[in-house]
């Protein structure tokens, strides 16, 4: 008889340290009580705010981490770190939330604390975050209109900007990448007006020659009303010829974070802008009743507007709906318009009615007083076919100013579309979905993406979670963002999934972006999943220890990180099983807490009991209050307290 209840104690034990692991044979009916009876949860405080310390001459950057479950941000500030603080912004969720405070008071330190908000009316906003102080620093003033050549040349590539009012100096950075590390490569003198550089030898300066003035007005067909709207990274160049003297690019760019919904031109921009290419009066304003135009300066020699990139039609400024790849004369018998397969490139051949004073012979022979393109800079130290990437710093005697915003350029032929940058994917946003955003690629039409799952692998220190093989799920994509849903046929499973962007041009294709994971919500029902995953792999490495019969203890280390001091004994008619977890990591949670399960033969049910905290993608809390017997689990339940969210009851179901 002793023998026997020896065994049967051994067997027990068996059964009891399975179910002190596994919890249940299945967990997934959710009950209907509320454990806290109907009290408020609150979100999180949002934590590691930041704000820049003289990072910058006109703003204050402010970020900090994203809060789970939130439905937005409140940004407040104060003069004072106990001062009273007062909402400054409010900012959409995302899943790194930022503020930008545009032009606070010079040599001025700011104190910023973040609010979590809630749209759910069972969870709380968030207590504020602990503060963080910051500040603007003295400096140039930033400069603007930075242009850099696309395939003018085959061997260089010329700058030009805005020059800056008391500019001692100017830095030129650059980068092979938009989202790489921009070096600086040279280091000038202010520039002159009249001491340009000439790109095909950058050591002779070149004399410039005075631009052809107005003999009479020409009322050009563009309207202006509306102004133009570029979209973020987008830039719309016209290839202005006056003659056979002036051969330049109106450009109107938007590469401002500030206008991530578009940069709007009006009619004044645009007189300058040309005027500035020009080099001259050559546009001015001209009403007619509500319609804004502009008038064309033309003194005899041909004016000439030519499409210079493929998202930039000259019918966005002109209402003749001037297609793509046609091109508009403005001569003495008005403003006409061909194909751009008919235009010869060479002005003197549009030259009709009175010819004014231009100095042009009307023959094709070069005159040799054709003035060549003139830069602020000119970068030699390049490769054909290669977009590079520029800014550049002005500097006077309060320090330097800040760095410009971008602009690319490359020499000779146009390049494959650049990859595109900053992707990132939604991190627990959904239930049923993942969506990806980008910036756009440099001369991409459309886009093309990628997923992996996560995949677990071994590595020289145990394993890690990385991408596992990508797939192209979604292609002709004509925006910057995609969203990746469930349905019958698109499976999306609890943990990461890893995406990747093409962009996809008339030039050919980019290689892949820079991946980022995300992941949707789960339900408690997979928490508890999630938890059970993890002791399936620890319940392996017992039974490869002990075999059989799991009597005693030993240390067990995750895949990952982190380990769990095992423990079980067996005393006269009572078995305990200890499972303490300390950073414990299989897949991608990190576990810490204790389950204990004990169980008396002769006075049945026994119980498990404990708590488990989870970090990592899915944070928070699983409270086990389980029964047990001697043929398993047998009643129960889970409370779920997933992190922002209600705690609930997931019952045990056999």
């Amino acid at each position: 008889m002793k023998k026997y209840l020896k065994k049967s104690a051994l067997y027990l034990l068996l059964v009891l340290f399975a179910v002190s692991l596994q919890g249940c044979d299945n967990a997934g009916e959710t009950g209907s009580d509320n454990a806290d009876g109907g009290n408020l949860f609150a979100l999180d405080t949002p934590e590691n705010l930041s704000a820049t310390d003289g990072t910058y001459t006109d703003r204050i950057v402010i970020t900090w981490d994203a809060v789970a479950n939130a439905a937005g941000y409140s940004l407040l500030r104060s003069e004072t770190a106990v001062g009273n603080y007062a909402i400054v912004a409010d900012v959409d969720t995302a899943a790194n939330p930022s503020y930008i405070d545009l032009n606070p008071k010079k040599n001025a330190r700011f104190y910023y604390k973040a609010r979590a908000n809630s749209s759910n009316s069972k969870i709380q906003e968030s207590k504020l975050s602990a503060y963080d102080d910051g500040y603007t620093r003295n400096g140039a003033a930033t400069v603007e209109d930075l242009a850099a050549t696309d395939g003018i040349h085959d061997a260089t590539i010329g700058l030009t900007w805005a020059l800056v009012d008391g500019a001692a100096s100017y830095r030129i950075y650059r980068s092979g990448a938009l989202d790489g590390n921009y070096e600086q490569i040279a280091t000038i003198d202010p520039p002159s007006s009249e001491d340009p550089v000439d790109p095909e030898d950058p050591e002779d300066p070149v004399d410039p020659t005075d631009p052809p003035t107005a003999a009479s007005l020409f009322t050009s067909d563009i309207d202006l009303s509306g102004g133009i709207t570029v979209k973020y990274l987008y830039t719309y160049r016209i290839r202005l010829r006056v003659g056979s003297e002036i051969d330049e690019t109106v450009e109107f760019k938007n590469f401002s974070l500030l206008y991530l919904f578009g940069k709007k031109f009006d009619r004044e921009d645009i007189i300058e802008k040309i005027n500035e290419a020009a080099g001259f009066e050559l546009a001015s304003a001209y009403d007619s009743g509500d319609a804004q135009y502009v008038n064309l300066a033309y003194s005899g020699e041909p004016i000439i507007l030519i499409n210079d990139t493929s998202n930039a039609p000259i019918a966005k400024f002109l209402n003749s709906g001037t297609a793509e790849d046609q091109v508009v004369i403005v001569n003495g018998e008005g403003a006409s318009v061909i194909s751009e397969a008919d235009y010869t490139d060479n002005p003197s051949d549009y030259i009709t009615g009175d010819t004014g004073e231009g100095d042009d012979d009307g023959d094709d022979t070069d005159d040799g007083d054709d003035t060549e393109p003139s830069y602020y800079y000119v970068d030699s130290d390049v490769t054909r076919d290669i977009y590079y990437y520029y800014k550049v710093q002005a500097v006077d005697a309060s320090g330097p100013g800040d760095l410009s915003d971008f602009d690319f350029g490359f020499c000779g032929l146009a390049p494959a579309p650049a990859a595109p940058a900053n992707v990132s994917a939604s991190d627990g946003t959904s239930p049923d979905s993942i969506t990806i955003t980008w910036n756009p690629g440099i001369g991409a039409e459309t886009y093309t993406v990628y997923r992996a799952r996560w995949q677990k692998s071994p590595g020289d220190d145990g394993y890690m979670i990385e991408p596992g093989t990508y797939a192209q799920i979604a292609s002709g994509i004509t925006g910057e963002t995609y969203t990746d849903e469930a349905s019958s046929t698109n499976t999306i499973e609890p943990g990461q999934y890893y995406y990747s962007v093409v962009s996809v041009g008339a030039t050919g294709t980019s290689e892949r972006s820079v991946c980022d994971s995300g992941y949707r919500t789960i339900t408690d029902e997979e928490f508890v999943e999630v938890y059970r995953q993890t002791e399936d792999r620890l319940m392996e490495k017992i039974k490869d220890e002990f075999g059989s019969t799991p009597i005693g203890s030993a240390t067990f280390y995750g895949d990952i990180d982190g380990n769990v001091a095992y423990s079980s004994t067996f005393s006269g008619s009572t078995g305990k099983v200890s499972v303490p977890y300390s950073d414990y990591c299989e897949f991608y949670t990190v576990i810490n807490g204790t389950t204990s399960t004990t169980i008396n033969i002769w006075s049945l049910p026994g119980s498990t009991t404990g708590t488990i905290n989870f970090s990592g993608i899915y944070p928070g809390r699983i409270e086990l209050h389980l029964e047990v017997n001697t043929g398993g689990s047998c009643g129960g339940y889970y409370m779920v307290t997933q992190q922002g969210s209600a705690q609930s009851r997931v019952n045990w179901k056999k």
